[in-house]
C-alpha cells in the first residue's frame, strides 16, 4: 500500500520517481521542483512514506461533511461539472496572459510569507492563496459577491490553510522517527560534528567511527545510536529512539541501509570492504537514498 500510494502522489506530482542529480547544479541552495498536478485521495490512514506524505496536504473531515449521494453521482457522472466550474473556466480564458503574469509574480512571494516544518508546505501555501484570489476575484467581478465578502472570504482561506500545514508539520516532527533519525545523519555530516573519513587501505585499520567513500557513509552503530540520543536531548524530541535494534529498524524502513544477504542471512551491520587490521562493524547508509529523502524533507 505504502509503495502505491508514493507511485500514485509521485505520478500526480511531477512524474520523477527517481533521485534528481543535484551535485553539480550551481546554485543548489536554491533549487526548486514545482508541482505539476494534483489529485484528491481519501483515505482512512495514511502511513509510511515520507516522500509521498511530504507532497500531500492532509486534512480530517467528519462523516457530517460529507454528501455521499451527491459525491456517488458526481463520481459515476465524471463530465458533469458545475455551471459555475464551466463559467469560472470562460472567465479565465478570457484573462489567460494577465493571470499567467499574476501566479508567476504573486507565488514567489507567498512561497516567503510563512516558515513551516517542512519547506514544500509553503508552496502548497502559496498554491491555494492564489486559487483563493482567482476565485473571489472571479465571484466578485461576477457580482455574487462584493468587496467586503471577496476580502473575509480570503482571510478565512488564509487562516485555515496555515492552521492545517502547522498541524501538518507538528504530526510529521511527532509521530515519524523516520524523519527524526534523517535529520540525526544530516546533523553529523553537515555540522561536523564528528569527523567522518575517506575510506581507503591506509587508514581502515584505524578504526575510526565514521567513514564514507563515494556510495556510503560507514557509521558503527553505537556512535549513531548516541548522535541520535544528543539529538533529541537538543531539540527537547518527544518521541525518542528507544535502542539499537530501532534504531537499524528505522533505516531498513527509511531504505537506506545497504543489508548483505547471503544463505539466508541478513548482515545490516559488517566488517568496512577495506577491512585490514579493523574487526568493527559498521552500518553502511546508502548516499543516494539518503539525498532523496533529505531533498524531500526541504
Amino acid at each position: 500500500m505504502d509503495r502505491k500510494l508514493d507511485e500514485l502522489a509521485r505520478f500526480y506530482g511531477d512524474g520523477i520517481a527517481k533521485k534528481r542529480m543535484t551535485d553539480f547544479l550551481p546554485e543548489k541552495e536554491r533549487k526548486y521542483f514545482p508541482i505539476y498536478g494534483g489529485c484528491v485521495l481519501t483515505m482512512e490512514i495514511v502511513t509510511g512514506v515520507l516522500s509521498s506524505i511530504t507532497r500531500m496536504f492532509i486534512t480530517e473531515i467528519d462523516v457530517k461533511e460529507v454528501d455521499n449521494e451527491n459525491l456517488k453521482f458526481y463520481q459515476d457522472n465524471l463530465k458533469i461539472l458545475p455551471t459555475h466550474l464551466y463559467d469560472f473556466v470562460l472567465w479565465v480564458t478570457g484573462r489567460f496572459e494577465e493571470i499567467i503574469v499574476y501566479i508567476s509574480d504573486k507565488f514567489k512571494e507567498f512561497r516567503e510569507e510563512h516558515r513551516f516544518q517542512v519547506a514544500r508546505y509553503a508552496e502548497m501555501y502559496s498554491t491555494f492563496k492564489i486559487t483563493a484570489l482567482l476565485l473571489s476575484e472571479y465571484a466578485r467581478e461576477r457580482g455574487f459577491w462584493g468587496r467586503e465578502e471577496q476580502e473575509r472570504f480570503i482571510i478565512d482561506i488564509e487562516g485555515l490553510i496555515v492552521q492545517e500545514l502547522f498541524l501538518m508539520g507538528s504530526r510529521l516532527k511527532n509521530h515519524d522517527k523516520g524523519t527524526l533519525v534523517l535529520k540525526v545523519i544530516e546533523d553529523m555530516v553537515r555540522n561536523e560534528r564528528l569527523p567522518i573519513y575517506s575510506l581507503n587501505p591506509e587508514n581502515s585499520a584505524n578504526g575510526e567511527y565514521c567513514y564514507e567513500d563515494t556510495n556510503f557513509f560507514y557509521i558503527q552503530t553505537k556512535i549513531l545510536m548516541q548522535a541520535a540520543q544528543s539529538f533529541c536531548v537538543k531539540f527537547n524530541e518527544r518521541d525518542q529512539i528507544v535502542n539499537e535494534n530501532e534504531l537499524i529498524g528505522l533505516l531498513e524502513k527509511l531504505e537506506i541501509l545497504d543489508i548483505k544477504e547471503s544463505n539466508g542471512k541478513r548482515e545490516r551491520s559488517r566488517k568496512l570492504p577495506v577491512p585490514k587490521g579493523n574487526a568493527k562493524r559498521y552500518l553502511y547508509i546508502k548516499k543516494s537514498k539518503l539525498g532523496e529523502h533529505l531533498d524531500n524533507l526541504e
